[in-house]
């Protein structure tokens, strides 16, 4: 498992710039991207997840600024990575979690 990896795996998915003066507009993307992901690919999945989260948080900070375009560009690994972490703590995602973690590249 390469974490990096998969953050730039699922950040280029994401439209360069988005509206956000629609509450909806991030969700609405999420959706494409999640049906996108092939079924088979859970680690894609959790990761559109867990980037939709951390670029959720930026838009809400930056919203605060007036500021009514974002780019996943400014999604850092370090707010994707504590997302993906957080989602997979579940006991129901044990041995996902410690494929994870067992990522030498970013710990």
């Amino acid at each position: 498992m390469d974490k990096v990896e998969l953050f730039e795996r699922v950040r280029i998915l994401w439209p360069k710039r988005i509206e956000i003066e629609d509450s909806n507009a991030l969700w609405r993307v999420y959706k494409c991207i999640e049906e996108f992901a092939p079924d088979d690919d859970h680690w894609l999945q959790l990761a559109a997840w867990a980037f939709h989260q951390a670029l959720h948080a930026y838009a809400d900070r930056v919203r605060s600024e007036d500021c009514l375009t974002i780019s996943p560009e400014n999604v850092f690994f370090e707010e994707f990575d504590r997302r993906m972490r957080f989602n997979l703590a579940d006991e129901s995602w044990e041995m996902e979690r410690k494929l994870y973690e067992d990522d030498a590249h970013t710990d």
